[in-house]
């Protein structure tokens, strides 16, 4: 993987940690529970992704983790959504779309997009 690439991610993916760990304090100050959970829910996938990013190889070893990581979140989403459990249905859905948003960005800069 191209360092400058790695770098430049592992910013903007602690930088959005954060900025989910702000939003998640301010959720649960203003005791609005569920959408802290899921603020705390996004920002720990945004922190394994960050964690697998240190530990990749290389870029072929980090893009499959996008692939791996979420088949488990696709499984309990279906599984929740059998039982009527909208609850956890939308807890794996907060956690897909940060997914979504990590892969996004980091396809962005791979592509050489200049605001990624």
């Amino acid at each position: 993987m191209n360092m400058e690439i790695k770098s430049r991610l592992g910013e903007a993916l602690a930088a959005r940690i954060e900025a989910l760990a702000v939003e998640a304090n301010a959720l649960s100050a203003a005791d609005r529970a569920d959408e802290c959970h899921h603020k705390k829910a996004a920002r720990n996938v945004y922190g394994i992704f960050t964690q697998l990013l240190q530990s990749a190889k290389d870029a072929s070893d980090y893009e499959k983790f996008f692939e791996t990581i979420p088949e488990n979140w696709h499984s309990a989403r279906a599984l929740a959504a059998s039982h009527g459990d909208f609850a956890r249905v939308a807890m794996e859905d907060v956690k897909l779309n940060a997914l979504g948003e990590i892969k996004a960005l980091y396809d962005a800069m791979k592509a050489g997009e200049p605001h990624a």
